[in-house]
């Protein structure tokens, strides 16, 4: 994870700033927050920083300032600032070929983003072009095996190398291996009880390395290279040179019999995934995607000890949206209009095992699968909506959670969970509306004080978000954020009519974070402000609402 700093003067920009930030997906880690440019400093002393978000105007030290101790004290250290439109030309001016990028107030969100992103990869260029440069020095300490498995770990991993550089490079550390044909095989290879802690990785190499050279004693005209892949702990790869492209049965044999003697010797469990045959030094790297992503996948077929590529189906709409699809999706359907759990539960089980059971799936397609299944189910309960709420199924459906599940256990369970929530929906839509936003209300009575938003709403009562704004408008007489709105302040004045409680401390309590907004808020409905409320109440003993 790359650690970033944010810094500005106010608040609220510096919240903006981390609530627009892709923070998994650029593998970014908020550590710190700073309001000046001392503080931001003081910050960079103490904690290992790679991005600074900074603004360019900010008490004590003004960002011009701030940017030159950075590069002088930390010069590794990424810097993007932000300036108003009057300022943008004087900090471009003032900082050029200083930071890595400006960005003009208000800070757009894609543009934000985009930033990071190139900054995040100009790091990593940097470390890779550090690693060039180092690359004489470290090879004379380090041993033959080691400078091998750092070559070949990049060769599979990093697609700027060219042809010529691993076909070098192989022939550096392997001269013999000269062919026209590679298959690479991954194996992902898990600990077990019988081998001991005090056995190191590189233990467990060795003892890999020795089957592999027996099983080379063998073979004819071939040749196998194997490596620890030094991005992956756990993961060796052998690339099986040959001069002609290799029968399956072969590649069979060759490969289960290193498998059975690494089990055999390491007491470990391993999954194997095997690539495609390629005629190409540069096209190793495709096999080798092949086979970690044969690793991947899930299907009867797979309790073997390898797994093909070339046998796995992936996704295709054309192997989802058939006639035995649309027959299962009828028997979910029925399930979700009845209310039937326990059905439900058991006609997921059935589909997914019955996917497995009859071919070599990847998870993208059991992804997709589950993904086809919830939207066209989410249409039929909705149907009697409008095309707005029909289009927008993650409204209800969570997309996001799914396709990141990598199980096939986890891919039920959250189709399961997601189909929850339409049975729900349906039951709520059957009961009629009046009660859904009896509900609403009843809800924000009890929960004032929290922060509520559209969103948890619908969640609440398994609701289309625009639905539900829409239902409770014409039902209610008014939107949901001036319902809120008046409940809130309806609270405050009781509130302030009783001196116990600080009127700096009515806001929290009522829902407000910040003291200033609830009180242009409660000064907007009522008419005075908190403070002339209590006053009064003080000194003429005010009772009842204005």
């Amino acid at each position: 994870m790359y650690k970033v700093i944010i810094v500005d003067d106010e608040y609220y920009v510096r919240k903006s700033i981390i609530g627009k930030i892709e923070w998994d997906e650029l593998s970014l880690e908020l550590v710190g927050e700073a309001d000046n440019g001392v503080m931001a400093l003081e910050l960079l002393n103490e904690l290992d920083v790679q991005i600074i978000i900074m603004d360019m105007r900010m008490p004590e030290m003004d960002g011009v300032e701030l940017v030159s101790h950075i590069k002088a004290k930390y010069p590794d250290v990424k810097t993007i600032v932000i300036s108003g439109y009057q300022d943008f030309e004087y900090t471009k001016s003032a900082l050029k070929n200083k930071v890595c990028d400006y960005l003009l107030k208000p800070i757009d969100k894609d543009a934000l983003n985009r930033s990071l992103y190139d900054t995040v990869q100009l790091i990593a260029d940097e470390v890779l072009e550090k690693g060039k440069i180092n690359t004489l020095k470290i090879e004379a300490e380090l041993g033959r095996v080691e400078k091998c498995n750092k070559f070949l770990s990049r060769g599979v991993n990093d697609t700027s190398l060219s042809e010529e550089m691993i076909k070098e490079g192989l022939q550096k550390y392997y001269p013999r291996f000269v062919y026209s044909h590679f298959t690479v095989c991954v194996f992902n290879v898990e600990r077990a009880d019988g081998v001991s802690d005090d056995m190191s990785w590189d233990k467990v190499s060795e003892l890999f390395k020795r089957i592999v050279d027996k099983a080379n004693e063998k073979l004819e005209n071939k040749y196998i290279v194997v490596f620890k892949n030094t991005l992956k702990l756990s993961e060796y790869v052998l690339i099986l040179g040959s001069n002609n492209k290799l029968d399956r049965y072969l590649l069979n044999d060759i490969f289960i019999n290193i498998y059975f003697s690494l089990i055999k010797e390491l007491k470990c469990s391993a999954v194997c995934g095997i690539g495609s045959c390629v005629q190409s030094y540069k096209l190793i790297q495709s096999s080798y995607t092949e086979a970690c992503f044969a690793c991947s996948c899930s299907g009867e077929k797979l309790s073997k000890p390898l797994r093909f590529y070339n046998d796995i189906q992936e996704y295709d709409a054309k192997n989802i949206f058939n006639q035995d699809f649309y027959t299962k999706l009828s028997l979910l359907e029925l399930c979700v209009k009845k209310g039937d759990l326990k059905e439900l539960k058991a006609q997921l089980h059935k589909i997914f095992m019955e996917i497995i059971n009859t071919s070599v799936v990847s998870m993208n397609y059991l992804h997709a699968y589950a993904i086809a299944i919830l939207i066209q189910i989410t249409k039929e309960i909705m149907k009697d909506e409008d095309q707005t709420v029909q289009n927008n199924p993650n409204n209800i459906i969570n997309l996001d959670q799914l396709v990141a599940a990598e199980s096939l256990n986890s891919v039920i369970d959250f189709v399961y969970e997601d189909l929850i929530k339409l049975i729900h929906y349906h039951q709520m839509q059957s009961s009629g509306s009046r009660s859904a936003v009896y509900k609403i209300k009843e809800y924000i009575e009890k929960n004032y004080s929290e922060q509520i938003s559209l969103s948890t709403l619908a969640n609440q009562l398994y609701l289309n978000k625009t639905y539900l704004s829409r239902l409770f408008k014409v039902e209610a007489g008014e939107t949901l954020v001036e319902y809120i709105t008046r409940v809130r302040m309806k609270k405050a004045m009781e509130l302030l009519k009783e001196s116990s409680v600080k009127v700096l401390e009515v806001a929290n309590l009522v829902g407000y974070d910040d003291y200033r907004h609830f009180g242009k808020v409660f000064k907007k409905y009522y008419n005075l402000t908190p403070s002339d409320v209590r006053n009064q109440v003080l000194a003429n003993g005010l009772k009842g609402e204005k």
